[in-house]
């Protein structure tokens, strides 16, 4: 192979590598516990995964309970309790029956973000009421949930 062709072959091949080293995504995915039979998960509201390419089970993923009690605005920091399947936690209740409340889930992993909001209805999942983003949830975003909550 001359020369003049084995420069942009070597490229070529370089940047496809470098396309497929970061092709896939990131995302947080919101299941039913009822969906695994860990323990872990029996009493548990819903679950949260780190999902994507790579090894997503090394995201960093935080929660938080975003409510209304009273008219009071709360946030309470959740505990996420890891099942069996590697990136995979469950959500106890951790915060008041009273009130309207969504859970907000934020996700980082290689530099991306991703999050997740859940809404309660009242104190319960229902998979139609999880939002997606891939970003992370914004003050903006649950505040929004909250307003439809009360509403």
């Amino acid at each position: 192979m001359s020369k003049r062709f084995r420069i942009p072959l070597i490229f070529a091949l370089a940047l496809g590598s470098a396309i497929l080293a970061v092709a896939g995504g990131f995302w947080v995915s919101i299941q039913n516990p009822s969906t695994v039979t860990d323990a872990v998960a029996k009493n548990a509201v819903v679950l949260v995964r780190a999902d994507g390419c790579h090894t997503p089970a090394e995201a960093s993923i935080t929660a938080t309970a975003e409510g209304r009690v009273n008219g009071v605005r709360r946030s309470i920091p959740l505990k996420l309790a890891p099942v069996a399947q590697p990136g995979t936690y469950a959500v106890m209740p951790q915060w008041p029956i009273e009130g309207a409340w969504v859970l907000r889930f934020n996700a980082t992993y290689l530099g991306r973000d991703a999050g997740a909001l859940v809404r309660l209805v009242p104190s319960k999942f229902q998979k139609q009421s999880a939002e997606l983003f891939h970003r992370r949830v914004t003050a903006e975003d649950v505040e929004s949930a909250l307003k439809s909550a009360t509403d």
